[in-house]
């Protein structure tokens, strides 16, 4: 789980993104790269019985609330989670809802490049076309295989990862002028129409939120891995 910052999970080509107070229950099987977009504090708690527990041989992202924060939290610090607190641990788990967090990464090699590369400076201000020239395509091509691989579209698929580029700054306490720059945009008012169309709340309602340690987003991407 994800204290502060923000995560990037890579599995089966598709990335997970989890900002501050998120979390997510994987198995390891599958999961190609793990790394920290903004710097991360994140709690790991591993379940090496014989017979692991529900959703813990599947893919889930989840919301943490502040009893689930204090669960892991106190596991962290024992260095295991056994006996009654894992069980307090299955019993939170158990009833939360999955959230949506899942962000393609296309599998054509030039698309590839082009997410990643949004992915790693979301500020980058390139048109498409002049990915097209960074990675041997043209504009048209670079569309199609965002468009086919991704359900997004180009200038889409920049926006949502930006907001999520955002929303870890701000968690952080970063004042909205300068997360609104450092994720590419050219004033405040720009920002703030664009996150409150990914995020459904404004970048001072999620910060508010996420200082009370209650992040209340909807899904930003889709629900699960394909």
């Amino acid at each position: 789980m994800v204290l502060s910052g923000m995560l990037s999970m890579e599995k089966f080509g598709h990335v997970r993104l989890l900002p501050s107070q998120h979390g997510m229950i994987v198995p390891a099987v599958g999961v190609l790269g793990v790394r920290a977009l903004v710097d991360a504090a994140v709690i790991i708690v591993e379940d090496t019985s014989a017979a692991p527990t529900t959703r813990m041989d599947e893919d889930f992202c989840f919301r943490a609330d502040r009893l689930l924060i204090a669960l892991l939290e106190e596991a962290a610090e024992r260095g295991e989670a056994s006996g009654t607190l894992w069980s307090h641990l299955q019993e939170r788990l158990a009833a939360l809802e999955p959230i949506g967090g899942a962000l393609p990464v296309p599998g054509d090699p030039r698309g590839r490049k082009v997410a990643l590369g949004i992915l790693g400076d979301p500020a980058d201000q390139a048109t498409l076309e002049d990915w097209g020239n960074r990675v041997g395509a043209c504009r048209r091509t670079l569309q199609r295989i965002f468009e086919a691989e991704t359900g997004l579209t180009f200038r889409d698929y920049r926006r949502r990862a930006r907001i999520h580029h955002a929303m870890a700054m701000l968690a952080k306490g970063e004042s909205v002028g300068a997360v609104a720059l450092a994720a590419g945009y050219e004033n405040a008012a720009g920002f703030i129409t664009a996150f409150r169309g990914v995020a459904g709340m404004t970048p001072g309602q999620y910060a508010a939120s996420a200082r009370e340690g209650r992040p209340t987003l909807r899904p930003l991407f889709g629900s699960s891995w394909p």
